[in-house]
């Protein structure tokens, strides 16, 4: 019986009747098959108790008030596996132990606060006042 008709039979694919052929003849030889080799998250860093043992330290020190760098964690863990990795991977080993949160800028890094105090005190109401937060736009913006 061809694949195609195999595959009208029992009502599959001709791509599962392949590869349940190909599953079967392994089995014959005495193989494993590949099916138990595919999914699942391929992890090649650390294992689950490892990835815990190497942030304990990190998550003692922010238990008892410290700041958690990215960074800090990025630049220990480099050095564990000898090799660089995205930020990425470090916000995720994080967010698998529970440890997640990005803190934005309390305020911007350029800011005027004599002009920002300026612009605060002025009415918002008059066309003098209209034209004075124009002003203290223009100085904002230069």
């Amino acid at each position: 019986m061809s694949v195609y008709e195999a595959s009208q039979v029992i009502g599959r694919s001709r791509a599962t009747v392949t590869r349940l052929q190909r599953e079967f003849r392994e089995q014959c030889r005495g193989e494993a098959p590949r099916r138990e080799q595919w999914g699942g998250r391929r992890r090649a860093y650390l294992t689950d108790e490892e990835e815990t043992k190497f942030l304990g330290e990190f998550l003692k020190m922010a238990s008892e008030g410290g700041v958690l760098e990215v960074g800090r964690i990025k630049q220990a863990f480099e050095k564990r596996v000898g090799h660089r990795v995205a930020k990425t991977t470090i916000y995720r080993i994080l967010e698998r132990h529970g440890w997640r949160k990005i803190a934005p800028r309390k305020c911007h890094s350029q800011i005027e606060m004599d002009a920002q105090a300026a612009f605060k005190k002025t009415p918002q109401n008059s066309r003098a006042s209209r034209e004075t937060a124009e002003s203290v736009k223009n100085v904002l913006c230069a």
